[in-house]
C-alpha cells in the first residue's frame, strides 16, 4: 500500500471515529512542545536511558515483558498512539501492544514510564507509526504481560497507572524537578511492579464485572 493510500485510509479513520477535535488538540500540543523547549536545559529522552536497569524491569515479578528499542516510523499524528495502534490493528491486522514508553533523565537515575502502545506486524517485529512529540527517533518500550486492556482503556479507568516517575531521589542533574501533576513517583523498580500488579489484579476484577454484567443482560 502507497503512503498515499494510508494518509488516504488514516484521514477516514478519524473522521469516522470522530476523533478530528483530538487530532487537532495534538497537533496543537506538539507545537506547543516546540516552544517549551526552548526554555528547558534538560529533559527525559530515549539515549539517557542506562540499558541494564531497563533489562530488570523483566525480572521478578512477571508484569513486565521484554524491553526492546524500537524505531519510530513518524507516519500517524503524535499523541495519539492509542487511536493509531487501533489504526493499524483495523488497516493490517497488526497485533494492538500495551505497555509503557521508557526515558530518562540526564544523568539516567530517574526514569519515566508513559502507558503506550504500538503494533506488532506479521513478522513479529514490533512497530511504532506515532511520531513522538519531542521527534525522537526511537523509543525504549515495554510490553504489559497483561494485555487485556488497551492503553486507552488503563489511560479512562485506571489513570493512576498511566504515568510513573521512577528513582527520582537518585537523580544526579541538579535540577529541582518539583511535583509533576498526574504522575504517579515510585521509589524503584521493586515498588513499581507491586503497583503493575495492582494493575493487573483491577484489570482481571474489571473483566469478571464485565462479563457478569453480560450474562444478566
Amino acid at each position: 500500500m502507497t503512503t498515499q493510500a494510508i494518509k488516504t485510509n488514516y484521514s477516514k479513520y478519524i473522521k469516522d471515529n470522530d476523533l478530528m477535535s483530538v487530532f487537532l488538540v495534538c497537533a496543537q500540543r506538539g507545537q506547543q512542545w516546540n516552544k517549551e523547549k526552548e526554555k528547558c536545559d534538560v529533559c527525559f529522552c530515549t539515549k539517557a536511558v542506562n540499558a541494564k536497569r531497563v533489562a530488570w524491569l523483566e525480572k521478578g515479578k512477571q508484569v513486565l515483558g521484554k524491553p526492546e528499542k524500537v524505531k519510530i516510523e513518524p507516519h500517524l499524528m503524535n499523541n495519539m498512539c492509542g487511536q493509531n495502534s487501533q489504526f493499524l490493528k483495523e488497516e493490517f491486522g497488526w497485533e494492538e501492544v500495551t505497555g509503557y514508553n521508557i526515558t530518562a533523565c540526564p544523568c539516567g537515575n530517574m526514569m519515566t514510564l508513559e502507558i503506550h502502545s504500538l503494533n506488532r506486524d506479521e513478522n513479529g517485529k514490533l512497530r511504532d507509526w506515532t511520531k513522538d512529540f519531542d521527534k525522537l527517533q526511537e523509543k525504549w518500550f515495554v510490553p504489559l504481560v497483561n494485555q487485556s486492556f488497551s492503553s486507552r482503556e488503563i489511560t479512562g479507568r485506571f489513570p493512576q497507572f498511566e504515568f510513573f516517575l521512577v528513582g527520582k531521589q537518585k537523580c544526579k542533574c541538579n535540577v529541582d524537578w518539583g511535583k509533576i501533576e498526574r504522575v504517579n513517583e515510585v521509589g524503584n523498580t521493586a515498588e513499581l511492579k507491586e503497583q503493575l500488579e495492582e494493575l493487573a489484579v483491577g484489570i482481571e476484577q474489571y473483566k469478571i464485572l464485565e462479563c457478569l454484567i453480560n450474562l444478566k443482560l
